[in-house]
């Protein structure tokens, strides 16, 4: 219910930042995003989910939606990787327990949410050769 607009827009300041740079040097920039512990299940890190919210509360997406518009108002690549350990929450625990950190497992979600991002916007022109 806090209005935090300046706080994102204060953050996507200098994701824009680090976009014009990379434009101006001809890299490409995309901006990955993955949920915390919480936003995946109600057995992830159980410690830090009372830390962010109360005992029964249910985690939203309003700050998903919020870098989603964001990025595509700023004509920022997103990388959304919610999807991808949202339905791999059943392979975990992809977080430790007493932190929010990756298990092998969580590595292995993000590994091959990447892969499949790159390979689904690069290999198309990859084969389609010079």
């Amino acid at each position: 219910t806090v209005d935090r607009r300046q706080q994102w827009q204060d953050i996507f300041d200098s994701i824009t930042r680090m976009k014009a740079y990379a434009d101006q040097h001809g890299m490409r920039f995309a901006l990955s995003v993955y949920p915390w512990p919480h936003q995946v299940s109600d057995t992830e890190w159980v410690p830090g989910r009372e830390v962010f919210m109360p005992k029964d509360a249910r985690p939203s997406d309003r700050s998903l939606n919020t870098i989603r518009e964001l990025a595509a108002s700023n004509g920022i690549e997103l990388v959304d990787l919610y999807p991808a350990f949202r339905a791999s929450a059943d392979q975990g625990p992809l977080y430790f327990r007493h932190d929010m950190h990756f298990t092998a497992a969580g590595h292995r979600v993000m590994a091959r949410g990447l892969e499949d991002y790159l390979v689904q916007r690069d290999l198309p022109q990859l084969c389609a050769g010079p």
